[in-house]
């Protein structure tokens, strides 16, 4: 039995975001180092509402966590982290596949703020604050619908441009990563 999204219909929902993955790089022949790359987890809650058959805006909150390493001390990775809060408002199409299963591409932004800490030698760290921001088109994104009232889906990669600001610097980055998802839990009414 079909579930379909009509105009009016609302949806609440509990995300779970990551990314992660390691880099090598190729020193001499056959010698290698490893190094991590960014590792993020964040969690948030969405409400949405239908605007049309199908066709949905909504908003998040959400709680980002980010650990970035920067340069090897020894044998440890000196790091960056970043802990904030963020507002992500988005729009998604759901396109029915089958009976319970929808592709569902969602375009939108989010505005992060919080506390950036940068490792630095001889266990001493320095704290500030960071601000960024977001656009980006998720178009590797499916859900399905247990029952007319419950779903879950997974959203894997995006094509997003990504700047943060730490007092005067902007760092800022464009592609498609394939290295970060987000997998949710809704509940309709």
């Amino acid at each position: 039995m079909a579930f379909a999204q009509s105009k009016g219909d609302s949806y609440t929902s509990f995300k779970f975001g990551f990314e992660f993955g390691e880099q090598k790089t190729k020193i001499a022949k056959g010698i290698s180092e490893s190094q991590p790359l960014v590792t993020s987890l964040s969690v948030g809650i969405e409400y949405g509402y239908f605007v049309g058959n199908n066709f949905s805006i909504g908003i998040a909150l959400l709680c980002p966590y980010t650990s970035t390493p920067l340069a090897k001390n020894n044998n440890d990775w000196l790091s960056s982290k970043t802990l904030g809060v963020g507002i992500n408002p988005n729009i998604s199409y759901h396109l029915q596949i089958s009976d319970n299963f929808y592709y569902k591409p969602e375009i939108g932004g989010y505005f992060e703020y919080g506390n950036y800490e940068e490792e630095l030698q001889n266990s001493t760290s320095y704290d500030t604050n960071y601000k960024g921001w977001c656009a980006y088109l998720n178009l590797i994104s499916f859900e399905f619908k247990v029952s007319k009232d419950f779903a879950m889906g997974v959203n894997a990669g995006a094509l997003q441009y990504v700047t943060t600001k730490i007092e005067d610097v902007s760092i800022s980055r464009f592609g498609c990563v394939f290295n970060k998802g987000e997998i949710y839990f809704r509940a309709y009414f």
